[in-house]
């Protein structure tokens, strides 16, 4: 957090409260809320063998699961030992990605990951959230492309039922044990087929970004807009949930990335992919550490009337703090995340903290109970088992 101009001032006049029997206790709230960035899932891949099904995303967000985990081998080599380590699929193996929209971007998006093809056969999925196989069908779909399936294509539908955006790269793909990096960047309003661009490159040691722009192709022509979304999810390797299909991608893929417009452009540069290419999605945009509340206490547990109460609160990796309800922002009493506030109750309250940074926020609450006055029950949870 950037150091903040005072020091911790009891509240003003403005803020008091007026006066009441106290009792506090703490709870904090569970979960953390994201914020928009550019990018919104990461799969490095390295999750070790012999672990659970869970695919992790390096931001903590879309974590995803193994379909058919016994198809899928973990801890293969990677084209470059800096990018750890890689996941290599067998046919009807893969990942679910899950139904977020994180996962399953519309526009303005960019993909970029690492593959390494053991097999090559007509429309094998390397990522797939396509329902149907007609023009009234919408999502993305990108394969092996058509016989003889040794090509990458995109192929986009927005359920327009007319028309499509599809595009098959020239470069020939081997299965001799070749790494490919791939890119995929859409943004339909630029209107005509600029708007897919799809890049293919050969591992041949460090590109620049002039070896990004002339391994990217586009369409001659646009015929979607932004992606509808749909019931299904987002499936990497596989073409369902399942991977019951005889279409699942044969190979290794490893620091699968997606990239959508949040606070910047989600289209990614040839400069920005080249450093993707070079030094792996989290090299562009580096996650950084949530916030965090470290506690959120008042002075007492109980107090008489006209006895004030303080709040008082530390922070970690907050850019802002605010108090609810009633009281509002209070980085101006917080000094290196910590802080307080004096006040005076007529009813019983739920204070809550919220400490938000540019990855997202977390909030922690006492609930003051004046009077012996309680707040009503709310049930937060109700399962079934």
């Amino acid at each position: 957090m950037n150091p903040l101009s005072m020091a911790r001032p009891l509240a003003t006049a403005e803020n008091r409260h007026p006066r009441g029997l106290l009792v506090a206790c703490v709870f904090l709230l569970l979960g953390a809320s994201p914020t928009p960035a550019d990018l919104v899932a990461h799969y490095a891949l390295d999750d070790p063998p012999g672990g659970t099904d869970t695919v992790i995303d390096s931001l903590g967000i879309n974590n995803g699961v193994l379909i058919n985990s016994a198809s899928v081998t973990r801890g293969v080599a990677a084209h470059d030992p800096a990018f750890g380590t890689a996941c290599d699929f067998a046919l009807r193996g893969g990942i679910n990605l899950g139904t977020r929209t994180d996962v399953r971007p519309v526009d303005q998006f960019t993909m970029t990951w690492w593959m390494r093809p053991t097999t090559l056969n007509a429309f094998d999925r390397i990522y797939e959230t396509m329902t149907g196989t007609s023009n009234g069908a919408n999502g993305i779909r990108i394969d092996l492309g058509a016989n003889p399936g040794d090509s990458v294509r995109v192929l986009l539908r927005a359920g327009n039922g007319a028309t499509s955006t599809q595009h098959t790269h020239s470069l020939n793909l081997r299965t001799d044990g070749t790494w490919y990096f791939v890119a995929v960047r859409y943004d339909s309003t630029t209107g005509d087929g600029s708007a897919l661009k799809l890049t293919v490159l050969e591992d041949s040691g460090p590109v620049s970004p002039a070896a990004i722009t002339a391994a990217t192709k586009s369409p001659a022509s646009l015929g979607t807009g932004p992606i509808d979304l749909h019931s299904n999810g987002a499936f990497l390797a596989a073409d369902d949930a399942a991977a019951s299909g005889s279409n699942d991608f044969g190979g290794a893929l490893d620091d699968f990335a997606i990239f959508q417009t949040g606070d910047h452009f989600g289209i990614l540069s040839d400069e920005d992919l080249a450093t993707v290419c070079n030094q792996g999605a989290l090299a562009l945009d580096p996650p950084a550490p949530l916030p965090v509340i470290n506690s959120f206490t008042t002075s007492a547990s109980s107090v008489t009337p006209d006895s004030p109460v303080t709040l008082s609160w530390d922070a970690s990796n907050a850019d802002t703090l605010s108090i609810a309800p009633g009281i509002g922002p209070v980085d101006r009493q917080t000094i290196d995340g910590r802080g307080s506030l004096e006040l005076t109750l007529e009813k019983t309250t739920f204070y809550t903290l919220t400490a938000t940074n540019g990855e997202g926020s977390a909030s922690a609450g006492p609930q003051v109970v004046v009077g012996g006055q309680l707040l009503h029950p709310v049930i937060s949870e109700f399962v079934a088992f």
